[in-house]
């Protein structure tokens, strides 16, 4: 899909922006998208709906749009399943399984994750700043080492009570933990003044924690196409952040020298919680209109603990700083309603949707006087039209009004010490951004063909940006403040070739320009740059029992509103085997042949700049097996990939 990237950390990029709604079998998750995903086996996914501009049945929330994850599910009678195991080098192991059963009324499924990955790399990082007449050098390089671990555990029963009336339960929990261990050596002076001071960095983070995601629904059929359903939702999150630092002196060759080190350690415990109630109702009125209306309440809270120690060598205790103890609530409540007519003319098929949302947010800071409230009703219109101007040529354009409200650490405005150089410090007067979204798309079916071409143009005003601000003592603040605006005008192609029953040929590209403007620390910005995506897919069906693909990617380079990111590019192989009547598969896979999926970025601000190099493991080799109980199929009766709005699935 042209529309989605993956960073060197894993980010998930919707159209350049990491701004999106994750939806899970249309549900949402506790977790950020990229633990959410790093939680589900890639064998459990059915397919990935693509919704750009969403109606306004769907949440408005998220600059980009909405990615729905959609789960295999099997519908054949009695029981099934699939197992899987993957080990690769460099200590790289999953395993998950996932069984169904069917009888009579009853639905269920049961299933499970495990995995501990470990991913190898490189940093180098150069910063220059300037303060009182004096310019200070950090620089450093070294080994910088990531860990994914997890377990989860999910559950399903759905029951038939009536022809009209289906009552269902979901069940997910686990845990989830991410790590990042960073081995520096550091080398400080400045001019004119001081020789050079080196160190021995050694950086150990870890975000780890529990959740759960439940929720009951019932669905209830009047007649054919004109029903209601409901559902409550509930999700749970308890976990941590740590950050540890030890700076050791050493000699320029990096031998450490006597003196003791100094360091220190960070804790952020977080609890979250999130509960929805959804009522949607949905009839068709003669063959060719449809009415929807909803209503949607949702809750989310979150309770914020921190605390900075350092380490007291001479008595082998960690005291705590009360200075910068902190703790923070936040809580937020929205109410939304929505109505939707979709129709069809002689012209074309239409749908036009309203959505309001009144918000109540509180932040509350326990170490200051104020608590930061927000109250306000927002509008969310949305058009949809298209036009199938034969059985292989279809035309559509659509607009979207959309939301991105801050997160709750965006708003604190206590000082989070990551290291001796970096503070991150929220903005409590930051507010939603919002975005106005264009598109409009080609699409043509030919016999061993499909091409698809969408352009789009997206206004985001009161931009949410991370910025960098050089302060005190040479210190890097991040912290988040609201640009006037940026500006994403492009065109996406995907074509697809099947030139022949064994091969088929797939091309996606993206080619858009971005613009950032606004004004940072009484500065005037004003970037853009004009960026390339693509990636190309070959799967080549090389025997009964054999199936090669090839994958390349290529992210261009672009800018930010403080500096810019290099491109990259990277080819992947993989290739399948099936046993036994295709009831076993092993499958080898390895990524990033030519070690070239590297990060460079620089970044600037007032009186400072600086650049880092990301180096991550390449070459990385996996080994799958999987085991189908029962010649396990997905039902891929009702597939797709949606680009934008599917007319004839809303309708």
């Amino acid at each position: 899909v042209p529309s989605v990237q993956v960073d060197i950390d894993g980010n998930i990029l919707l159209r350049g922006s990491g701004n999106f709604t994750l939806l899970i079998d249309g549900k949402p998750t506790i977790l950020s998208p990229e633990d959410a995903m790093q939680q589900l086996p890639a064998s459990n996914i059915e397919n990935i709906e693509i919704i750009t501009n969403p109606s306004a049945k769907f949440d408005p929330d998220g600059v980009s749009g909405i990615i729905n994850i959609v789960m295999k599910k099997q519908k054949q009678k009695g029981m099934n399943g699939v197992v899987n195991a993957m080990a690769g080098t460099n200590e790289k192991y999953r395993t998950d399984a996932l069984l169904n059963f069917t009888k009579g009324r009853w639905d269920l499924y049961l299933g499970g994750n495990l995995q501990d990955q470990t991913f190898l790399g490189k940093s180098e990082n150069e910063r220059i700043s300037v303060g009182n007449d004096t310019t200070f050098f950090i620089a450093s390089q070294g080994d910088q080492n990531r860990v994914r671990e997890g377990a989860d555990f999910k559950f399903g029963a759905g029951y038939q009570f009536t022809k009209n009336d289906k009552l269902s339960t979901n069940l997910h929990a686990g845990s989830y933990a991410f790590g990042r261990n960073s081995f520096l050596f550091q080398n400080n002076f400045t001019e004119p003044g001081t020789a050079s001071t080196y160190f021995d960095n050694v950086s150990r983070f870890r975000r780890e924690g529990d959740f759960i995601n439940t929720d009951i629904n019932w669905d209830h059929e009047f007649a054919k196409n004109h029903t209601i359903s409901s559902y409550f939702y509930f999700a749970a999150r308890r976990g941590s952040n740590r950050d540890g630092q030890e700076n050791y002196n050493t000699d320029e060759s990096g031998v450490r020298m006597g003196g003791d080190p100094f360091i220190t350690s960070t804790t952020e415990n977080s609890d979250d919680r999130d509960y929805r109630l959804k009522v949607d109702y949905s009839n068709l009125l003669g063959n060719e209109a449809r009415l929807e209306a909803g209503y949607q309440w949702r809750r989310n809270t979150e309770e914020e603990v921190y605390s900075f120690f350092e380490f007291d060598m001479d008595n082998n205790e960690w005291p705590v700083t009360p200075t910068f103890e902190n703790s923070a609530e936040f809580i937020r409540d929205i109410h939304g309603v929505y109505l939707t007519y979709a129709g069809k003319n002689k012209f074309f098929t239409y749908q036009l949707g309203l959505r309001t949302e009144h918000t109540d947010r509180e932040m509350i800071n326990f170490n200051a006087d104020t608590a930061y409230t927000i109250n306000r009703l927002d509008w969310f219109p949305t058009v949809h039209l298209s036009k199938e101007l034969n059985k292989a040529y279809e035309i559509y354009a659509s607009y979207s009004r959309r939301i991105d409200r801050p997160r709750g650490y965006y708003l604190d405005p206590f000082p989070y010490f990551r290291d001796p150089f970096t503070i991150r410090v929220g903005n409590p007067g930051l507010e939603p951004e919002y975005i106005d979204s264009y598109e409009l798309g080609f699409q043509k079916k030919l016999n061993a063909a499909h091409v698809g071409v969408e352009g789009y143009y997206r206004i985001t005003n009161n931009k949410i940006t991370r910025i960098q601000e050089l302060g005190d003592d040479d210190v890097i603040l991040n912290t988040w403040d609201n640009l006037s605006n940026d500006y994403a005008a492009g065109v996406e192609l995907s074509f697809s070739y099947f030139p022949s029953k064994s091969l088929t040929l797939n091309l996606a590209g993206n080619l858009y320009n971005y613009q950032v403007s606004g004004e940072l620390a009484e500065s005037p910005i004003d970037e853009s740059s004009t960026n390339v995506d693509g990636r190309f897919n070959a799967s080549l069906r090389a025997g009964k029992n054999t199936r090669l693909q090839l994958n390349t990617i290529y992210v261009g380079p672009t800018v930010t509103a403080q500096g810019e990111r290099e491109g990259m590019w990277g080819i992947n192989l993989s290739a399948r085997q099936d046993f036994l009547k295709k009831k076993l598969s092993a499958t080898l896979q390895v990524r990033d042949i030519f070690d070239t999926m590297n990060y460079n970025f620089t970044s600037k601000g007032l009186n400072f700049n600086s650049k880092q190099l990301r180096d991550r493991e390449s070459q990385i080799v996996l080994f799958t097996l999987s085991y189908r109980v029962n010649n396990y199929q997905p039902d891929r009766k009702n597939q797709r990939n949606r680009e934008g709005m599917d007319m004839e699935d809303e309708m």
